[in-house]
């Protein structure tokens, strides 16, 4: 026979209220695995490149113009892999939370709070360099995270109707969170004009 009592009636109330099909943070945890992927591939391109920076060394001592030319072209791809990851890899935000009166936001070991009043604007959108549509979040006022943040949401990473399609649908969570930011976002205004 079961005995149940009012502690574990209380107990298993608690965990129903917090238990939820939507998780607590609104980004998708696989942005830490597309930084990872990203860092992989930059640190493997750069070892390509030392190895053909110095393959080229060996077999052009007789021509250095040869050699300057390849370690200009070689020194152009490293700064486009780069600047490329950076403003669009590195920029994702790993976990944005909402709380009381804004978002909490976190890139890597960088964390804030931004309230709604510095919230300029809200798009969701596609964006073809990561393939798969992101939320962008762009501020009034520069953050530590900077003057905008992206995320991919955990709707959006889940959608498996995107497959084989270079242009995914957007997702119905995630359109309506935006539309909710949206309206969170012009009543803080009102109630705070500036």
């Amino acid at each position: 026979m079961v005995h149940i009592t009012h502690l574990t009636i209380i107990l298993i109330f608690e965990l129903w209220e917090n238990m939820t099909l939507i998780p607590k943070s609104i980004a998708s945890d696989t942005v830490y695995f597309y930084k990872i992927q990203y860092k992989i591939m930059y640190v493997i391109g750069v070892v390509f490149i030392s190895i053909f920076t110095l393959t080229a060394l060996s077999m052009t001592r007789n021509s250095s113009i040869i050699f300057f030319i390849f370690v200009i072209v070689m020194t152009a791809f490293h700064m486009m892999t780069f600047n490329y990851m950076k403003a669009n890899i590195l920029i994702l935000a790993d976990e944005v939370k909402e709380v009381e009166n804004g978002l909490f936001i976190r890139n890597g070991k960088i964390s804030e709070t931004i309230d709604y009043d510095n919230i300029q604007s809200v798009t969701y959108r596609y964006l073809f360099s990561i393939k798969n549509n992101v939320v962008e979040l762009t501020f009034k006022n520069p953050t530590t995270l900077g003057n905008k943040v992206r995320f991919i949401s955990w709707a959006d990473a889940s959608n498996y109707q995107r497959e084989f399609n270079p242009f995914p649908a957007k997702t119905s969570e995630t359109q309506a969170w935006v539309d909710t930011l949206k309206e969170k976002i012009v009543q803080n205004t009102n109630k705070n004009p500036l």
